[in-house]
């Protein structure tokens, strides 16, 4: 802590370095973008192979099948091997195959970066030796069965893997920058991200209490569901009627129309109504309830309105169901009672919570589970318990990159197992023999959908932006994105997103968890998230471990797995389930509890797995699932931290790792749900016998973005959250390789500095190191008015020193296409085509490409290209026998100009020249460039003003920036006055000054004591004196050192204007953007204005003139519009007899457009002119 807080800094233990080098380790351990690549991993290592294993056999019926199950020698028994290369490969434009390509040459040629994934595969024969089917094998092999895009930094990605210590010549050898953090996908060159989801937990009961003017709130009270794990979303939903307590079931394909009376399906599952009110509720028919009779009363009353005969037996009870069915296609009478019955149960089997079985063993247990529901709805509807809250983030779970990929691969290998049997049959009827077994294996089709798919973020189930390209504009943008989160709701209609305000907002358990400030404004706002700074993302634990904790460790720590029959109770015991699923029963869950937390504490059990017991539901939960958000605590015991100084010490000496910590018992990772047990102190000096845990350093429940701010906890926070997102649009160096990168646009700042004062965020994550601004010295001072409404006044000594400037960097691609007939475009000088004249060539070399270094400007060819006249091109293309050709040269768009950087010559993947030219523009900064400090303070540039106007201080320092007084009150930003302070101590002291947010009391106080120790003005103020008179100002002004950001947003790339120009065809009007060189609209609200001001003339000349103004000829006697007769050469009236009487008008052709459609609807319009005059 710091030395204001006087007696309570003895008492610690822990200073504020050693809190920081805690989360700093556990950072450099776990990564900032490794919940992407640890997703990943896991997908390749064993979710691959579950999803063969539940499809491993591709039989067409032909004598003959493949099997994925294969044993690799006689001792192995036969299982699906999935064995990943860790070598980057794909195949080059003629075919051939080329292995260790590197990322940085991927991106250059556009190709995917992935390795191969193989699997091994039998072909077996059918043989019947009697009775008995057999099948032997004839051959196996390992088949390649798909080149898999690879996550960056990948255990399986053979240059910039995290799990290997990277050597840095190395990575200068690769282009590649040693800060980055990995966690985005190669796929056709271009970046892109997995952004993760927030998703209803599967395999959980969650309940509702319904309100609202929704036809089901109407009618029911409450609800419980439960979606099942796993590819497919089969929801059981039970409700109860708000008036007649009646319970009603609903499933995937049942009681859609209709609801399913409870019972019926209750005894369609073979239980009784003594046998369910025994799951439901145990201690009411042993008398022991604490609420009387009353689950068992109202499952009585649903048997009122069910006729008798439907629950005599468990087969009447399934022919009843089928009433409920959907898309049955049996009909309902007693000859088909059999095949119904056997289809009711088929459905009861792959659609009622199939996670628990398929099959009817899994009965009992399923019906237990409906009891569960059950239970829980009848109690929330009498108030006995709270309904669940969908928000808290126990009831969600982060759908990660290897969901994602488990989702695409499932579809993607039932479609290549109907593709291979269409081949497999295609084989055997014509009579060919089958040479390998990868000739058959349709595995093109497998690799074709993965790769479209992640390519263009559209998945064949439907979900559309599961990929983005990945934001590089600087460093800090990197990291946002790779570790943004976003709603379900994001991909629904506008309606949902504005109707569901719960989910827009912060929830407590988002603690720690979810930044609070970083989230875009508008309407994604508190839809789209960010982690905070230790938030750590789960995988799914590996198979072993979870098989051990429940076969193992659970029965010896007194769970008994007692299976689930008809006439089964729990009671007195309680029910423990792991991920949702029931795997036994225990005496005592407090014991339970509180034993399996010291055997995690002592290493036993994984770390990332969490233990509840809820007392309303008389149940104790394990969870073990991915996509759950954990994060890192001390442990307290009698009051003290179990963190202490010798632990630090290993800390430091890099004895210890941060996951030592965690095999030790000194820090436990908690999730949402074990953290409702849990009594956390924020700071140490809080500390009580009662408290649990402590927290490491309260700062880290902000994001990256938010953590850069200095003293963020005295600003008001929409200006955290402007700048957090403004800080993502810095300019700066964004990485060393941005010279070799091609990306479509880069921006530069070409002196980035430190920041004086700093924050341990800033240091942890290496922002520092990259610079994302300059520290300016900032007066506040309202100077002659330039800086109203925001804007700020630049020192132009200042610029002319290099203050603020920046680069601008452009990508021009052009390809040479191919076309149908074998035409092609061919890169060269463009002499043999009308069009360029013999200036517009003078930079070209003789390959028609460009010199580097050459300063070119608009309209200048940077590329010569010439294409075949008829292609896309209607009209003649041969004439006299001659193929004429035309000029498609790239040429620099309008408003750019600059240098050539560099021009990379290349091939893509198609076999195609391809032509890379990178253009340098200068951009220092002039009127009309946005600027933001780090406390949401942004402006634009009013006023350049020569140094020697400028005001100065008693040593002749003065300002490079001048911002306006009247920003500071209303938008209360004192974080910003803090730093001025911060910034004169840091000057004066030479080192950086830390201010990262709740780090002092009272930061004021603070700074004051320590700006008095070394002589300054306490209040950072200056006297200064007037620049174009000398005398002195008659008010101390505050002036110091603040970090000030150059956003990309430069008026040079906005400015836009045009007289004539391109128009589109079907209005006539001038095109829109400035890329197609459109023109400014004029709309209705601009139109309203103008004529307010009677300016009538001009709205002529706007809205006509310039715009799609067009002669029209009008008959006058009928209004009609006149046609042009060659014969008489003249316009004349085909409605009157005598040709009418014709004048010429000018109007706008979008009116005529209108009027030539009401004509076709059979609408007459007439016009009624008469003379102006």
């Amino acid at each position: 802590m710091t030395s204001v807080m006087g007696s309570n800094e003895r008492e610690m233990t822990l200073s504020k370095d050693d809190r920081w080098l805690v989360i700093k380790r556990m950072i450099e351990e776990f990564g900032i973008a490794s919940h992407h690549i640890r997703s990943y991993d896991n997908f390749l290592e064993e979710r691959i192979k579950r999803v063969i294993e539940a499809h491993p056999i591709i039989d067409a019926d032909v004598g003959f099948f493949f099997d994925f199950r294969v044993k690799k020698d006689e001792n192995d028994v036969e299982r699906v091997i999935v064995e990943v290369e860790p070598r980057s490969f794909i195949y080059d434009f003629d075919g051939s195959p080329l292995p260790d390509i590197t990322p940085m040459e991927c991106r250059i040629r556009r190709v995917t970066y992935g390795v191969p994934v193989y699997v091994w595969v039998a072909l077996k024969r059918i043989k019947y030796e009697g009775d008995r089917r057999e099948a032997e094998v004839i051959k196996k092999e390992r088949v390649r069965l798909m080149i898999m895009p690879l996550v960056v930094g990948s255990k399986y990605d053979p240059y910039l893997s995290i799990y290997s210590k990277k050597d840095k010549n190395m990575l200068i050898m690769l282009g590649e920058d040693e800060m980055d953090p990995g966690g985005y996908l190669i796929i056709n060159g271009s970046e892109r991200v997995v952004v993760p989801r927030e998703e209803g937990v599967r395999g959980r009961i969650l309940t509702e209490k319904l309100s609202g003017a929704s036809t089901e709130a109407k009618k029911y009270a409450v609800m419980a569901w439960l979606v099942s794990p796993g590819t497919y979303r089969n929801r059981v939903t039970v409700y109860m009627g708000r008036q007649d307590l009646k319970l009603y079931v609903r499933f995937t394909k049942a009681g859609e129309k209709e609801p399913i009376p409870l019972l019926v399906l209750v005894r369609a599952l073979g239980f009784t109504l003594r046998d369910f009110s025994l799951l439901a509720a145990p201690e009411e028919v042993e008398g022991k309830s604490p609420w009387g009779e009353l689950i068992t009363t109202v499952l009585q009353l649903n048997m009122e309105g069910i006729k008798p005969e439907v629950l005599i037996s468990q087969e009447n009870a399934l022919f009843e169901l089928a009433k409920y069915m959907s898309d049955l296609r049996i009909p309902l009478t007693p000859r088909n009672r059999e095949r119904i019955i056997m289809e009711i149960k088929r459905r009861l089997n792959l659609y009622f919570m199939p996670h628990i079985g398929t099959n009817e063993k899994s009965w009992p247990l399923k019906g237990y589970y409906l009891a569960r529901m059950v239970r829980r709805v009848i109690l929330v509807y009498f108030n006995k318990i709270t309904p669940e809250d969908r928000d808290h983030y126990k009831n969600k779970r982060l759908k990660m990159v290897g969901d994602f990929l488990e989702e695409l691969f499932a579809f993607a290998w039932r479609n290549f197992i109907e593709e291979t049997r269409r081949k497999i049959v295609n084989v055997v009827s014509t009579y060919r023999e089958i040479k390998t077994i990868r000739s058959v294996l349709r595995t093109d089709k497998l690799h074709d959908i993965m790769v479209r798919s992640l390519a263009t973020g559209m998945l064949p189930t439907g979900v559309t932006g599961v990929t983005e390209i990945l934001g590089r504009l600087n460093y800090l943008d990197n990291l946002s994105h790779l570790r943004r989160v976003k709603n379900i709701l994001t991909r629904t209609s506008a309606e949902a997103k504005r109707g569901k305000v719960e989910a827009r907002d912060l929830h407590p358990t988002q603690w720690g968890r979810m930044c609070p400030n970083e989230t875009p404004e508008g309407e994604l706002c508190g839809l789209t998230k960010h982690l905070a700074l230790m938030a750590y993302v789960t995988t799914p634990l590996p198979a072993e471990e979870r098989d051990k904790l429940i076969n193992a460790i659970l029965p010896s720590l007194g769970v008994k797995p007692e299976p689930v029959y008809v006439g089964w109770t729990y009671y007195p015991n309680t029910p423990v389930f792991v991920d949702g699923e029931y795997v036994g029963v225990h005496p005592d869950p407090k014991k339970l509890v509180r034993d399996f937390r010291e055997l995690r504490r002592s290493g036993r059990i994984h770390w990332q797995v969490s233990i509840k017991y809820w007392e309303k539901y008389g149940e104790v939960h394990i969870n073990t699932d991915g996509g759950r958000i954990l994060r890192p605590l001390i442990i307290v015991r009698d009051g003290k931290p179990m963190l202490k100084k010798e632990h630090i010490e290993k800390l430091k000496k890099g004895e210890w790792t941060f996951t030592d910590l965690i095999r030790n018992g000194i820090i436990e990772m908690l999730d949402a749900e074990e953290e409702e047990d849990a009594y956390i102190a924020v700071w140490e000096k809080d500390l009580t016998p009662e408290h649990t845990h402590l927290e490491i350093a309260p700062a880290a429940i902000l994001g990256v973005n938010a953590g850069i701010i200095p003293f963020a906890n005295h600003d008001q926070s929409p200006k955290v959250t402007h700048e957090a997102s403004m800080a993502k649009q810095a300019m700066s160096i964004p990485r060393p390789n941005y010279r070799l990168k091609p990306e479509t646009s880069t921006y530069i700042l070409q002196y980035p500095q430190r920041p004086l004062v700093t924050t341990k965020t800033i240091e942890i994550v290496g922002a520092d190191k990259r610079g994302f601004g300059q520290n300016a010295i900032v007066a506040i001072l309202a100077y002659e008015g330039y800086n109203i409404e925001d804007a700020v006044i630049m020192n132009k000594a200042s610029i002319e020193r290099g203050f603020m400037r920046g680069y601008l960097y452009r990508i021009y691609e052009v390809e040479e296409r191919r076309y149908i007939a074998s035409m092609t475009d061919e890169i060269r000088l463009p002499l043999d085509t009308p069009g360029p004249s013999q200036r517009a060539l003078e930079k070209l070399a003789e390959d028609g490409i460009v010199w580097p270094g050459v300063e070119i400007s608009e309209d200048e060819i940077v590329v010569g290209r010439v294409s075949p006249a008829d292609v896309g091109v209607p009209g003649v293309s041969v004439i006299g026998g001659i193929r004429m050709l035309r000029d498609t040269s790239e040429k620099i768009r309008k408003g750019e100009a600059g240098a050539i950087d560099t021009v990379y010559l290349t091939v893509t993947k198609e076999g195609t020249a391809f032509v890379r030219v990178k253009l340098r523009q200068p951009r220092q900064p002039e009127l009309g460039d946005k600027f933001a400090s780090r406390h949401g303070q942004k402006g634009v540039i009013g006023l350049i003003v020569p140094q020697e106007d400028m005001p100065f201080d008693e040593y002749g320092m003065t300002p490079d920036i001048i911002i306006n007084p009247h920003s500071i009150p209303s938008r209360m930003t004192i974080g910003q006055l803090l730093e001025s302070l911060a910034g004169d101590i840091a000057a004066k002291t030479g080192k950086p000054y830390d201010g990262t947010a709740f780090e002092s009391e009272d930061w004021l106080e603070q700074l004051i004591h320590e700006a008095k120790k070394l002589g300054l003005n306490y209040y950072g103020e200056k006297t200064l004196f007037d620049g174009k008179t000398g005398k002195m100002l008659k008010t101390h002004v505050l002036m110091g050192p603040v970090y000030y950001q150059r956003l990309k947003h430069l008026a040079r790339d906005k400015i836009h204007a045009r007289a004539q120009g391109k128009v589109t065809l079907m209005t006539m009007q001038p095109t829109e953007g400035k890329a197609r060189g459109g023109g400014l609209r004029l709309g209705e609200m601009e139109r309203d204005a103008l004529l307010g001001q009677g300016v009538a003339r001009f709205l002529q000349e706007r809205f006509v003139e310039s715009s799609d103004g067009i002669d029209v000829y009008v008959c006058k006697k009928c209004g009609s519009f006149a046609y042009y007769n060659p014969n008489k050469k003249k316009w004349e009236c085909r409605l009157c007899d005598d040709g009418g009487e014709v004048y010429k008008i000018k109007m706008p052709y979008a009116f005529v457009l209108l009027v030539n459609e009401l004509m076709s609807l059979a609408i007459r319009v007439r016009l009624n002119i008469e003379d102006a005059i």
